[in-house]
């Protein structure tokens, strides 16, 4: 009977871990200094939890409040981390690893203020883990205000929210050399820090504006084969374990009738 238990409990573990989605935590925005004047240059910090191997995230920043200085991204080398700054007001940020990496700073930029009282906000339109598992709903974003003078700059927590535009695919790296272990950002273009030494982006790689309505069919489409075949397997492992329970419970018995047996003849032998 225990063994009986220990095999539905294995059964409930693979499953639960085949299904759900895996917690990775909260972006969060840091300013230094934390607060500044009209003409101060701040620099505004993107945190990205642990468990990410890959992950696009939207930046955006209040125009009439803050400016952007031109090249002042700081990059993570635990990444390899394009960023489109084209559009005024908005920055989307394209980063991927060949593992999880822990939580850290993926990227740093500049913000000359031109009034205090703006806000900044980050959130992921798409991240995977080292698996190549979308855990994009599972992180929050995160908005920042910057106060004037000696106040504290406030930042509070959004949870995920609905895709206005679908996230680009991102693409777990082929097994080989450092230069075919890049992952693949498809559908970007836009202008980009240089990466690490030796390490070369594909052209295939750069930052883009929202996707067409066929791009978007094909994206839905690939979201549903994913999820039957999430199903499939499910069944799958349910038709294992009623298997593996039937032959448990089966063996059980064969190993019960013997005993029965040697009962009986006890019983006969004492009655003679």
């Amino acid at each position: 009977m225990k063994k009986t238990i220990s095999v539905i409990l294995i059964i409930t573990i693979l499953m639960s871990v085949l299904c759900l989605n895996s917690f990775a935590g909260a972006l969060s925005l840091v300013s230094a200094p934390s607060t500044a004047n009209k003409g101060d240059t701040i620099t505004v910090s993107v945190n990205v939890p642990s468990g990410l191997s890959g992950a696009k995230l939207l930046l955006e920043y209040d125009k009439t409040c803050f400016e952007l200085v031109s090249n002042s991204a700081s990059l993570n080398p635990s990444f390899t981390t394009v960023i489109n700054d084209k559009t005024v007001g908005k920055l989307i940020a394209v980063a991927v690893s060949t593992s999880e990496q822990s939580a850290c700073t993926l990227f740093s930029v500049k913000f000359k203020v031109l009034k205090t009282g703006g806000k900044i906000s980050v959130k992921a339109t798409q991240a995977i883990d080292g698996a190549d598992k979308d855990i994009t709903e599972s992180i929050p974003g995160a908005v920042l205000t910057i106060a004037e003078g000696t106040g504290a700059a406030a930042e509070e927590t959004i949870p995920p929210q609905a895709q206005t535009e679908p996230a680009n695919k991102v693409t777990k790296p082929a097994v080989g050399n450092k230069a075919e272990q890049k992952k693949k950002v498809e559908g970007i273009t836009g202008s980009a820090n240089a990466p690490a030494p030796d390490e070369t982006l594909p052209a295939d790689i750069m930052p883009n504006e929202p996707t067409t309505a066929e791009e978007e069919h094909e994206i839905n489409k690939k979201t549903n084969e994913k999820a039957i075949i999430i199903v499939v397997l499910a069944t799958v492992l349910a038709l294992a374990a009623a298997i593996v329970i039937a032959l448990v419970i089966k063996k059980k018995k064969q190993e019960d009738e013997p005993d029965a047996a040697v009962q009986i003849n006890e019983n006969i032998d004492k009655d003679k």
